[in-house]
């Protein structure tokens, strides 16, 4: 039997996320801010726990949740 954690889930929603949508909700963009008030947090995850996603790919994500970032 395979219980699926949290880490799966988020793992794999970031990724799917990521892989097949190109513009975010606000409503998934306040999500995973919730789960990573940090830009940083949430880049370290998606390397160490989203294998698939490239750095592109990430970068993409980083910036629709953290707009802030690309106005510093």
């Amino acid at each position: 039997m395979f219980t699926e954690t949290l880490h799966d889930k988020t793992g794999s929603y970031i990724a799917s996320v990521s892989a097949s949508i190109t513009q975010l909700s606000d409503g998934s963009i306040a999500k995973i801010r919730n789960m990573f008030p940090e830009w940083n947090t949430l880049a370290n995850y998606c390397r160490v726990c989203c294998p698939t996603m490239t750095s592109t790919d990430i970068d993409r994500i980083l910036d629709q949740v953290y707009p802030e970032l690309i106005q510093a």
